[in-house]
């Protein structure tokens, strides 16, 4: 649960500090959108969360990166829908931006989720 009485909701914003890392995985202090539904973050308290960045080239070239640019958001960058990982939200002392990326933008990130995480085949 974070601040408020309530578990994260996909599409919430955060500003978490993605430290420690390994390898190529995002590092550092990054906003970030959460992508995994209430329900599940209630029960895991591990929400799956995308960084949101300035950069993610790789992220672009890969065709895994949607663009916030345009949206009304305060935050801007690239969602990098390549790097979504769980996260201890309290732990990593995540803050809330008050923020949530609008269901177009939720759907374009969720479709691109869906054949990495989809049953394999489809």
């Amino acid at each position: 649960m974070v601040r408020g009485g309530r578990f994260p909701a996909r599409g919430d914003i955060f500003h978490l500090d993605f430290h420690p890392a390994a390898g190529h995985e995002m590092t550092g202090p990054h906003y970030c959108v959460v992508v995994s539904p209430e329900a599940y973050n209630a029960v895991s308290r591990m929400p799956y969360v995308a960084p949101i960045t300035t950069a993610g080239t790789q992220s672009r070239m890969a065709g895994m990166a949607v663009n916030l640019t345009g949206t009304g958001l305060k935050v801007s960058g690239v969602v990098q829908c390549d790097q979504v990982k769980a996260v201890d939200l309290e732990a990593r002392r995540a803050k809330p931006t008050g923020e949530k990326v609008p269901d177009d933008i939720m759907d374009v990130m969720l479709a691109l989720l869906a054949p990495v995480l989809g049953p394999e085949g489809e």
